[in-house]
């Protein structure tokens, strides 16, 4: 029987409480609960199953925290026996190509190989990396830009709505593009979700009245990539 999205989430990490089971031969470690949880879901949608998913719990958290994950992943004894390749996924934020390099050194800082672009593999004899960066590998923004895109594409409706409310609000039109797409999503879902209207992006996904489709093709680049990688 093919795993539950839950399943594919391995566990989080603690500095000093490493355990060794890993379970699949590939890893992908993300920021946070929302990126962790959507990108479970779009593998078990897309039936990919050859991922443990990981979210580092030290200090910082988020790509802060990636650096001290990976290292403490990879002086696990069973690390070199069974992990087979190890992706990085993050929002791009402001500024893709701070964020780039900031993802290419926590590979290189562990003695992994760190690939130039997003969305391409490097491997060596012993271990393949890459790293995936939402909404694009150019564009600013984060998960919930990528996901607002999907929501719209099935509710064309509400985008109006959405930023009609956004120009009442007045404030959020002084917020950065990230801090904006957050203030949607969250809006969107208030507005869709009658059973759970204060709903997480991390836990939308089992809800029936989520407002954003899984099966979005705004996902492909994301699920297709991934199913290739462990090719």
């Amino acid at each position: 029987m093919p795993p539950s999205a839950e399943e594919l989430v391995l566990r989080r990490y603690k500095r000093e409480q490493i355990t060794t089971q890993f379970r699949r031969g590939h890893l992908i470690l993300c920021e946070g609960d929302a990126d962790c949880n959507f990108l479970s879901h779009l593998l078990v949608d897309r039936k990919i199953f050859d991922f443990d998913l990981i979210i580092p719990d030290v200090e910082g958290g988020g790509v802060t925290a990636f650096d001290r994950c990976l290292k403490a992943l990879t002086g696990a004894t069973s690390f070199d026996d069974v992990i087979r390749g190890v992706v990085l996924v993050a929002d791009s934020n402001d500024d893709p190509g701070k964020r780039l390099d900031s993802l290419k050194k926590v590979f290189a800082n562990n003695g992994l190989p760190s690939p130039e672009k997003p969305f391409k593999k490097i491997a060596t004899e012993k271990i393949k990396t890459a790293i995936v960066m939402i909404p694009s590998a150019t564009n600013p923004g984060n998960l919930e830009s990528l996901l607002l895109e999907a929501a719209f594409d099935k509710h064309p409706e509400m985008n109006g709505c959405i930023e009609e409310f956004v120009k009442c609000s007045s404030l959020p039109l002084k917020w950065k593009p990230n801090q904006q797409a957050k203030m949607k999503i969250h809006s969107l879902v208030a507005a869709r979700c009658e059973g759970d209207p204060s709903s997480s992006v991390a836990y939308l996904w089992g809800k029936k009245e989520n407002p954003v489709p899984i099966e979005s093709k705004r996902f492909d680049f994301i699920a297709d990539f991934l199913g290739s990688f462990t090719s």
